[in-house]
């Protein structure tokens, strides 16, 4: 359960991300070199399955998971243009529940892009990415973005981790009560 989260979102994306394929596509412009695609459950289809796998890399530490019950597969892939470009095509016919329900994007310790209840929610970027790089991302996949405000924080950094640690109790309590 325990993971990285987003500490410092300086900015959320804005407006509906319309082309799940093509935002994809173009995370590459927010990851420096050695990053990493994070993508929590999805009901992939063999061919976006078989290729999640065979590009699956043991990244440490990874993306705190965004569903805690029941356990969903989760997938670290470089996130290099070639790998990004080629998800990108298996998943441009695909319907958002068969991608992911959750997208990062992180590179050692740090999470640049959190995204929970991925494409129905917010995106949120870090303030490690360049802000020129954001626009260039922006303008490639038709959406716009604009300052976190105090009552729009997401679920990372410190009160995220807490609330997190809270939903983990809640949910172990529960299981617990089952048994």
């Amino acid at each position: 359960m325990a993971g990285i989260s987003l500490a410092d979102a300086r900015w959320v994306l804005s407006g509906q991300i319309e082309d799940t394929s093509r935002f994809l596509g173009g995370l590459h412009l927010l990851a420096p070199q050695g990053a990493f695609l994070f993508v929590e459950g999805g009901s992939h289809p063999p061919e976006l399955r078989s290729f999640l796998e065979a590009r699956q890399v043991n990244a440490s530490p990874r993306p705190a998971l965004g569903t805690l019950w029941p356990r969903h597969a989760y997938y670290s892939l470089p996130a290099t243009q070639e790998i990004l470009g080629e998800m990108a095509r298996l998943t441009a016919s695909l319907a958002e529940p068969e991608i992911c329900h959750h997208v990062h994007v992180f590179v050692g310790d740090n999470v640049l892009l959190e995204g929970h209840d991925a494409f129905g929610y917010k995106f949120y970027v870090s303030g490690l990415v360049p802000e020129q790089r954001l626009k260039e991302f922006c303008a490639e996949v038709g959406c716009g973005y604009e300052s976190v405000s105090e009552s729009d924080e997401p679920t990372g950094g410190e009160k995220g981790q807490a609330n997190n640690q809270m939903q983990r109790t809640g949910a172990a309590q529960a299981m617990d009560a089952r048994r």
